[in-house]
């Protein structure tokens, strides 16, 4: 998943399923899931368990980027953004320090 954000994050621009499919095959990534890019094709079984994945790092922090998933059905779009470095976005819990 580094590899995949650090990669999304160069891009600077959000992207569709598709698009990030190819991102992660150009890399390598996640080949047991959505396949070697020889085929080009991803199946339903695949394409669910990449998108369910790919939901549950939804504002999750990856090397000091946000990973963020925007958006319904069709319309959805991957991206990332710096997070700042306030305490509370870098860590996401409070510790009690003011």
């Amino acid at each position: 998943m580094r590899t995949l954000v650090s990669a999304l994050g160069a891009q600077g621009t959000g992207v569709k399923f598709a698009e990030l499919v190819e991102l992660a095959r150009e890399h390598g990534l996640f080949e047991t899931c959505i396949g070697r890019a020889e085929d080009g094709k991803i199946d339903r079984p695949e394409r669910t368990a990449f998108s369910r994945l790919l939901t549950r790092y939804d504002r999750r922090l990856v090397l000091g980027l946000r990973f963020l998933v925007e958006g319904k059905g069709r319309a959805r779009r991957y991206r990332v953004e710096r997070v700042g470095n306030d305490a509370h976005d870098r860590n996401d819990i409070p510790d009690g320090r003011t």
